[in-house]
């Protein structure tokens, strides 16, 4: 029986990985007999939706019968990925496998779910980055009516018979390639094997609270609707160190939080997915672990508004970007004009600085005589 398998997320478990390696090996899946509908070229650290938003955009304008008849008239097996797929309603789900039903197509549905503190956490960040972002995790977390890949698993499962539910965080220490291929029921050693890049990498605690705070700014002085700003400003951070190891922020009260509120349905996915009950509430084992976030946020508040309001009176424009030149010279010598009454003050600028040209001579060398300054002064928090 000829095969159609969507790959569908879940959300923050590697999908845009995986598509570039999908993408980069989509001649050797050929080979294997498993087309990857693909014409693009992926850069190693290229975030991509994946392939499979033609095929949510066929399905929504009611023509996937005609498109599935001519995709498989030479094909077997055909395979399409993207967090796209999630946003089907179940109406839409059980269109695709009827008229899977009546060409004899078997629907294969693949989706990774995570730990539950973790994908909380992870969608947060990618709040911050993507969605302006202003409140703090805590309340984020409490504000949830609940979480996406529940919700996602929980409407294919309406509709599908055919679901391989993955544990991201088991597989990913096997490796995500590895794990896909034998989903697929593939010989790993015919792929290329999945580079040892990060894409689109989590944020740090200090700098996704460096966004949020910026986020507040953005919107009370320029923007409340626009998302380019932080999007703009966390790509810029990401791309000019996108291998850092990034901390996840652990709060224990949180994870009390989730466990009263999720654990039964982790019961119920480990009862019928993983009878060693894999998926958890939070695995503290292989994590950099912080239980502090920024501390001088006020402080940082204030200085941001403060040189936002003399950016709109001194730069004659209505629209600022972040690469403007004139940004990063006002923070470096702001930094420097108060750096003798408020050093503090002046090593946060700095920083701010730092972002927006990495490894600037002045820059890096102002920022290392703060720290030792700093150091020196224990009465400053």
């Amino acid at each position: 029986m000829k095969k159609l398998f969507l790959h569908i997320g879940a959300g923050k478990t590697g999908s845009s990985a995986l598509q570039v390696w999908l993408s980069q090996n989509k001649l050797n899946f050929k080979e294997l007999g498993i087309n990857y509908p693909d014409n693009r070229e992926l850069d190693d650290y290229a975030i991509s939706s994946g392939n499979g938003v033609f095929l949510v955009g066929i399905i929504r304008t009611g023509n996937i019968k005609n498109y599935l008849l001519e995709l498989f008239q030479n094909e077997n097996n055909v395979l399409f990925s993207s967090e796209v797929f999630q946003t089907l309603t179940r109406e839409e789900i059980s269109v695709v496998q009827n008229v899977c039903n009546d060409l004899n197509i078997e629907l294969n549905i693949i989706i990774y779910i995570r730990d539950i503190y973790d994908v909380v956490y992870s969608l947060y960040l990618q709040t911050i980055k993507r969605h302006s972002m202003k409140l703090t995790f805590e309340d984020y977390v409490y504000g949830l009516e609940n979480i996406e890949q529940f919700a996602v698993l929980e409407k294919y499962e309406s509709v599908c018979s055919n679901i391989q539910v993955l544990h991201y965080d088991s597989e990913k220490s096997k490796g995500l390639d590895i794990s896909f291929a034998e989903a697929l029921s593939l010989n790993y050693n015919s792929l290329n094997k999945m580079k040892n890049k990060k894409v689109n990498r989590s944020l740090s605690v200090f700098e996704s609270q460096l966004i949020r705070i910026s986020n507040i700014i953005y919107a009370k002085k320029i923007d409340f609707k626009s998302d380019e700003f932080c999007t703009k400003v966390s790509d810029k951070i990401i791309y000019s160190n996108p291998e850092l190891n990034t901390e996840i922020y652990y709060n224990p009260a949180i994870e009390e939080f989730l466990k009263n509120k999720y654990q039964n349905k982790i019961d119920n996915i480990n009862s019928k997915y993983f009878k060693n009950k894999q998926l958890k509430v939070f695995d503290q084992n292989n994590k950099i672990i912080v239980d502090k976030q920024f501390e001088h946020i006020q402080e940082f508040e204030s200085i941001l508004s403060i040189l936002v309001d003399l950016l709109k009176e001194r730069i004659d424009q209505k629209e600022l970007s972040i690469q403007d030149p004139r940004i990063l010279n006002a923070l470096r010598d702001e930094a420097i004009r108060v750096e003798e009454e408020d050093l503090l003050s002046a090593y946060t600028l700095m920083n701010a600085a730092k972002i927006l040209r990495p490894g600037g001579p002045v820059i890096e060398k102002k920022l290392k005589e703060y720290e030792k300054a700093l150091v020196k002064k224990p009465a400053i928090k």
